[in-house]
């Protein structure tokens, strides 16, 4: 499948990219989410694309990225995390550590979720970005979560 054309979104805190046609809700529900984007609605999907970023306040970096990994085991049905790395520090110095994880979870009425998460410190804020579809829709949207993750920037400077 074809990347769908991305745009440069600017947020206080964050720059990333975002699929053109994507509906954007900016600090709803509200803190720690900065940004939810949906791909659009289609009759036929019970389950719509999605990116969802967080930003919070921490202490650690290390611990923080560690607590955030065991809090989906915690909070979602039918977790299984299927890869994690560490990820090498970006060329452009705006975080000092990231992870990523790749893990399936079930939603009552939507069936089997793939989700895709990035987690980067950035002086004392964590910022992570969340991007989940339906299991059998992930091999046409993975090459669109790398890009939008790619392309995520911290405003903060690592301390």
């Amino acid at each position: 499948m074809t990347t769908p054309a991305l745009e440069t979104y600017n947020g206080t805190e964050y720059q990333l990219a975002l699929p053109t046609h994507w509906e954007r809700h900016v600090d709803q529900p509200g803190p720690p989410v900065a940004l939810l984007a949906l791909e659009p609605d289609a009759e036929d999907d019970v389950f719509r694309a999605n990116v969802v970023l967080t930003i919070e306040n921490i202490d650690d970096g290390e611990r923080w990225q560690e607590t955030a990994g065991a809090a989906l085991s915690e909070h979602l049905r039918e977790y299984l995390l299927l890869d994690e790395e560490r990820l090498p520090i970006a060329d452009d110095d705006t975080v000092e550590s990231g992870v990523r994880r790749l893990f399936h979870h079930h939603i009552p009425g939507s069936g089997a979720i793939t989700g895709e998460q990035w987690a980067w410190v950035a002086g004392d804020r964590g910022f992570t970005l969340t991007a989940s579809t339906a299991t059998f829709d992930y091999d046409d949207k993975a090459d669109l979560f790398a890009a939008i993750a790619d392309r995520f920037r911290s405003q903060r400077k690592p301390s």
